[in-house]
């Protein structure tokens, strides 16, 4: 069940979700929790978006890849601008919304498509 997989975050079921959120800093095993959402059919399902929303820094790599650095823990997960989504600054500390990607394939890494972000109280406008 997710509930295990989530180590210690809080699972809850608002409305038509599945909601973990985490009281303190941890390393979030992002890819085993939602392994777990699917495995209980969640990939059955037409039309499912898996959000992730946390605090960090979005950087480029060395080959100009853009990266997302949780901020208490220093994950990284590779992330995507698409387009009409405002371009959100580089190497500033943020809190972002996004859409996991690469969920549904068992060998896939995860990635993450930006939503939204914000930058000191203030969302983006997309």
């Amino acid at each position: 069940m997710t509930k295990g997989a989530a180590k210690d975050g809080k699972v809850s079921l608002p409305g038509d979700g599945v909601e973990v959120r985490y009281a303190k800093p941890t390393t979030i095993p992002l890819k085993k929790v939602v392994g777990n959402l699917a495995k209980n059919r969640l990939h059955d399902l037409k039309l499912v978006d898996v959000l992730f929303d946390a605090s960090g820094q979005i950087h480029a790599d060395s080959s100009g890849s853009l990266l997302f650095t949780i901020e208490t823990t220093g994950q990284q997960y590779s992330i995507s601008i698409p387009a009409g989504v405002s371009a959100p600054p580089r190497d500033e500390p943020l809190r972002l919304s996004a859409v996991v990607r690469g969920w549904r394939a068992s060998n896939s890494d995860l990635s993450l498509e930006l939503k939204s972000f914000t930058v000191n109280n203030r969302q983006s406008e997309s």
